[in-house]
């Protein structure tokens, strides 16, 4: 084999945030770090060892932000105040 003709390995990075940590998209509500369909960014070792194996967050792919689009649309629209009732 020629130089030309090897076959390139490419690593499948994740992305990483402006601050260096592993950017995440939330599947469920987690407390002090973010809502259900929320895009964070936490260090790798919170992400690899605690978030990702409870099934808390999952990779930012197109596939999974396309998956939880509906949950952030119904989360973002403005819930009616219960009006008052007269006793």
């Amino acid at each position: 084999m020629t130089a030309k003709q090897r076959k390139v390995r490419r690593r499948r990075q994740l992305l990483k945030g402006p601050h260096g940590g592993m950017q995440l998209v939330l599947t469920e509500d987690v407390q002090h770090l973010g809502k259900q369909g929320d895009v964070v960014e936490v260090k790798p070792g919170y992400a690899r060892n605690f978030l990702i194996p409870r099934g808390m967050a999952a990779v930012p792919t197109e596939h999974n932000l396309r998956l939880l689009e509906p949950t952030r649309s119904a989360s973002s629209r403005p819930v009616k105040p219960a009006l008052p009732t007269c006793a």
